[in-house]
């Protein structure tokens, strides 16, 4: 069924996602739980983002639920990462968040969650909950709904394991689910806070909710500058990743926040596991290793994240490119507000582009994600992966990843687009460049190049 990605559900709306849809996904997910979590009264926590579907579709969704005998616990419109926190603290069987994240505002889905806010991707349990969508009604007690206002007890609960210096911080929370938030909990945190695009809007009229766009951070970028402001933070549509800048509007590479945090957490729990993401640079994996950690590399997407985080027991992850970062200090998910408050946490009063300065540079591509069809982008990557076991120690954990003397590259097929993800590194220019050639090379064979779109 076209929504159904590898690790949520997501599409235009209403002709691949609308509240018909929304109705059945409610009652196949209880039927799922059901399954999971035999002979009990189920419940689940829901909520939704800011987009003008969402109020609809959250409707529907509940009474297919409610249909099915869940208990529901609505906590609004929300960010994503207070869905997750209702769920792992009233300690619910599940967790449904009506969004579509950074997507356009004309798209709408849905995140899913067993219990602890443990997403569930496609593999994991999201196919068996697609083969339940058609089937019918059965006749049960229906269950209740239950609106709960829980942002105060999630402010409160980050503000207690975290403690920052008085800066002043620009937020752009474009006009998304954080909107409201953000800026109250920065507040209470003792931060001055300049709000940028923070007034709650489906439309997204000022630019798109994804901070990983160049375009969708200038506005922030100027107004660090223009305000004086000590760092800018640039959230997307439902709150579970950001972009920084620092004082001088620039955008810090997210590399460089992950080495940052990673080093932190070395300090406070030595020897801990940090997870590295198949994208990370070697910057990454290197700081791990100079500040005494232990790695392991971990697929792109956030419930295979969250899952390998559980299964090792890390202390963090940082996904490069995508902006998501997950503590095992709050329940183990993706929290863009929780991040901030961290990488505050973590530079203290040095401004932040000083704190990231002795972290070692390699020259590193973007992620270029030219377009081929869903069908091709996994018979392409596969055919590359073939032809470099030829010749090189080839990684397919996820896509191919070759891991060379002097930087690295890796090719993969997009998890949720059909779109082929690269990004490759060298050590010196001439690496790169050689790197950059073989890339082009593969992909050529294939008709494809790094700048189609």
């Amino acid at each position: 069924m076209k929504p159904f990605h590898a690790y949520d559900i997501r599409g235009p709306y209403p002709d691949d996602v609308n509240e018909t849809f929304a109705e059945n996904l409610g009652r196949a997910f209880a039927r799922w739980l059901g399954n999971k979590y035999p002979n009990k009264k189920l419940s689940v926590a829901v909520g939704s983002d800011v987009r003008l579907s969402s109020p609809s579709l959250k409707k529907a969704l509940v009474a297919g639920l409610t249909q099915a005998g869940c208990d529901v616990i609505d906590v609004g419109v929300v960010p994503t990462p207070v869905v997750y926190f209702a769920s792992v603290t009233k300690k619910t069987d599940g967790a449904i968040v009506v969004t579509a994240s950074h997507n356009p505002g004309n798209d709408n889905g849905f995140k899913l969650c067993a219990r602890d806010a443990q997403c569930i991707s496609y593999e994991a349990g999201m196919h068996e909950i697609e083969s339940l969508m058609d089937e019918p009604l059965v006749s049960v007690e229906p269950g209740t709904v239950t609106n709960v206002d829980i942002v105060p007890a999630y402010i409160a609960d980050m503000l207690s394991k975290t403690t920052v210096p008085k800066l002043r911080i620009v937020v752009d929370a474009a006009n998304g689910a954080m909107s409201d938030i953000a800026p109250r909990a920065l507040e209470q945190a003792g931060l001055d806070v300049v709000p940028l695009y923070c007034v709650p809007d489906g439309t997204f009229p000022n630019h798109e909710a994804d901070p990983l766009k160049l375009e969708n951070m200038r506005d922030l970028m100027a107004a660090v500058t223009e305000y004086q402001a000590d760092l800018g933070i640039g959230l997307d549509g439902d709150g579970d990743r950001l972009n920084f800048v620092d004082k001088h509007g620039k955008i810090v590479d997210s590399d460089l926040i992950i080495s940052l945090l990673a080093r932190t957490v070395l300090k406070q729990q030595p020897g801990a596991m940090i997870l590295s993401n198949v994208l990370a640079s070697q910057t990454v994996t290197d700081t791990i290793k100079q500040h005494g950690g232990t790695t392991k590399t971990c697929r792109v997407g956030h419930t295979y994240i969250m899952d390998l985080m559980r299964e090792v027991g890390a202390a963090f992850c940082g996904e490069p490119g995508s902006g998501h970062y997950f503590f095992a200090d709050n329940y183990n998910y993706d929290d863009a507000l929780y991040a901030t408050l961290k990488v505050l946490e973590a530079i203290g009063t040095t401004p932040l582009h000083e704190a990231v300065a002795d972290i070692p540079r390699y020259k590193t591509s973007p992620e270029y994600r030219p377009t081929v069809s869903h069908e091709q982008k996994t018979r392409i990557v596969n055919d590359i992966a073939e032809e470099l076991r030829k010749t090189y120690d080839v990684n397919t954990l996820d896509g191919v990843r070759v891991q060379l003397d002097d930087g690295w590259f890796i090719i993969r097929p997009s998890n949720t687009q059909p779109r082929i993800s690269i990004r490759f590194e060298g050590k010196t220019d001439e690496a790169y460049a050689r790197i950059h050639d073989l890339v082009e090379t593969l992909l050529a064979k294939h008709n494809v190049t790094l700048e189609c779109t």
